[in-house]
């Protein structure tokens, strides 16, 4: 391999996630990086139409290898853009009558396919809590699909987000495959915020009291789903309760 640049040097850097101390994120492919409203910097290795658009909106340009490029990205080749990480202040999502709280979920790929499902669904904000994967990762943007740019979400602990949809005076509905009751039970039509955690570890112990617990029945083999399909099923009864009445 030739020797290294400036510039790809500092691509590998970021790419192993050290840029995390700094305040920065990596956001990989076209679609992903429009969402971006001041890219830092953005990497390439060959020239296009789509770089060529960039440099004429003055985004600062960074050349690199292909092979430097790729051993940065989960998609060979694809551009590479820096950006500022970000939150939003709680006014944000206080007044919300449907929030929802992702805690401890472990891949980007659940991550992302849960906000889509979210935005979809109409959900107002979100709360991330002791996740074990960095919401900022690529494939979670990625596979959200813009969402994760547009829904507004705070980073809290089980504790603060606790506190804080006391404070607002938020029913908390909590999905458990241990529940006795099933969602259907459930009224959604007040103001809400959904819990949902992960897969192996369920939700932490602070979400025992003055909580709803809720399951999904299950009538096959199968005793559990996917997070992120668990999660789209709970949202869609809070759409069919509010937004159909007349099926409830």
């Amino acid at each position: 391999m030739a020797k290294l640049t400036s510039e790809e040097k500092d691509l590998l850097y970021l790419a192993k996630g050290r840029g995390k101390s700094e305040g920065l994120f990596l956001v990989e492919g076209e679609r992903e990086i429009s969402h971006i409203k001041e890219v830092e910097a953005l990497y390439y290795a060959e020239e296009s139409s789509w770089i060529r658009e960039m440099r004429e909106k003055r985004v600062p340009l960074k050349r690199v290898s292909k092979e430097v490029l790729t051993r940065s990205t989960y998609r060979e080749g694809a551009p590479l853009a820096v950006a500022k990480r970000f939150s939003y202040k709680e006014e944000r999502l206080s007044k919300k009558t449907f929030l929802l709280l992702i805690e401890g979920v472990e891949k980007p790929g659940n991550l992302g396919a849960i906000l889509r499902s979210a935005e979809a669904a109409g959900v107002e904000g979100v709360i991330f809590s002791n996740l074990s994967v960095d919401p900022f990762h690529p494939n979670a943007i990625r596979a959200s699909l813009g969402a994760f740019f547009r829904l507004p979400f705070l980073i809290l602990s089980p504790k603060e987000s606790k506190a804080f949809l006391e404070k607002e005076k938020m029913q908390i509905v909590v999905a458990s495959p241990h529940s006795q009751k099933s969602y259907f039970q459930v009224d959604f039509q007040k103001p809400t915020c959904l819990v949902v955690g992960s897969e192996a570890e369920g939700v932490s112990p602070i979400w025992q009291r003055d909580t709803v617990f809720v399951n999904i029945p299950m009538y096959g083999k199968i005793d559990s789903l996917n997070v992120s399909v668990a999660t789209a099923v709970l949202l869609y009864e809070v759409v069919r309760q509010r937004y159909e009445p007349s099926l409830s």
